[in-house]
């Protein structure tokens, strides 16, 4: 069996795409209890949040397929096509679905756990609700 962690491949790419399966959308904040969060900082957390977990699912996708099938999955990607790729997973990866599920639900956990931490850094200091003395 052959790795595929190095194998010089771009591992900037995305296998699977956590917004893509239909489980990931910006409500996640506010059910993890980040609904007080001022919008800019949710949109920030909410794209670093997909950047994470498309690596962390990405990765552990690589790790099941051999080269052959990761330069033919690279194929499809650099065209762009989604639906493509996506055919492509459930035929070469069976179960894709259930790793994107199981890195939502361990990522949702991470940072519900830190959401009392996140919150306390944005309560203080939100310059939009800064009242003016005259």
């Amino acid at each position: 069996m052959t790795s595929t962690h190095s194998t010089g491949h771009d591992e900037g790419r995305k296998p699977a795409d956590a917004r893509r399966a239909g489980q990931l959308s910006k409500g996640i904040l506010d059910e993890i209890g980040l609904v007080d969060l001022p919008d800019s900082v949710k949109v920030d957390l909410f794209q670093a949040l997909v950047a994470q977990l498309e690596d962390e699912i990405g990765a552990r996708i690589v790790a099941q397929l051999d080269s052959a099938e990761l330069d033919e999955f690279e194929e499809i990607i650099d065209e762009g096509d989604e639906e493509a790729a996506m055919s492509w997973l459930s035929a070469h990866v069976a179960n894709h679905a259930d790793i994107t599920r199981q890195e939502i639900e361990r990522r949702k956990a991470e940072v519900a756990a830190l959401a009392p931490t996140i919150l306390s850094r944005f309560s203080g200091s939100r310059p939009l609700r800064t009242e003016e003395s005259s």
